[in-house]
């Protein structure tokens, strides 16, 4: 009877510990899932604070392109204008040597 005592005492131990080591697990598992779920909503606030940086960033380099397309456009306008403006003058000058030799032509009848 006393080994019927002693086997019923160290089975009652035994799931004491297999109930605390459960707790243990538990409160484990517990902790872990927390720091997870932290550091899963510490990741995203990160991504929409880069997300929104590089939102800011696309936009500050889209400006500049527009401001470096206008400055482009408006050099090769001025081109333009200079190079219209230089065949004119050539134009005139053909112009003026044609009107010059008829001049002289006349002159010389």
């Amino acid at each position: 009877m006393k080994m019927f005592g002693d086997l019923l005492q160290l089975s009652e131990k035994l799931h004491r510990e297999r109930d605390h080591v459960s707790d243990v697990v538990r409160q484990e598992f517990a902790d872990k899932l927390v720091a997870t779920e932290e550091e899963s909503k510490r990741v995203k606030q990160e991504m929409a604070e880069l997300k929104s940086r590089h939102k800011i960033e696309i936009e500050r380099m889209k400006q500049e392109v527009e401001v470096v397309n206008k400055s482009k456009q408006e050099e090769m306008d001025a081109v333009h204008a200079r190079s219209v403006r230089q065949e004119i003058v050539l134009i005139c000058r053909k112009r003026l040597s044609q009107v010059s030799t008829s001049v002289k032509v006349i002159g010389c009848l």
